[in-house]
């Protein structure tokens, strides 16, 4: 024990795929849970995302000549 935390190392096969977990005490038992954000915390994490889209044009340029017809190979 270090201080007032505990560290604990998790066999292979009960990895987390997060890196935040939250901890429930249960009896003499503790439970561990992947921690889903907030709808706060998700639409903070939204807008950083889209603030990074900001002057990007509206559409991007590509090329837009019609398709050619296949050719035929009869």
């Amino acid at each position: 024990m270090n201080g007032r935390s505990q560290a604990v190392r998790l066999p292979r096969e009960f990895r987390f795929d997060t890196d935040e977990v939250t901890v429930e005490r249960i009896g003499d038992g503790v439970i561990l849970r992947p921690r889903h954000r907030t709808r706060e915390e998700w639409w903070e994490q939204l807008q950083e995302v889209l603030g990074r889209f900001e002057g990007m044009p509206d559409e991007i340029e590509r090329d837009r000549t019609p398709p050619r017809d296949p050719p035929d190979f009869d």
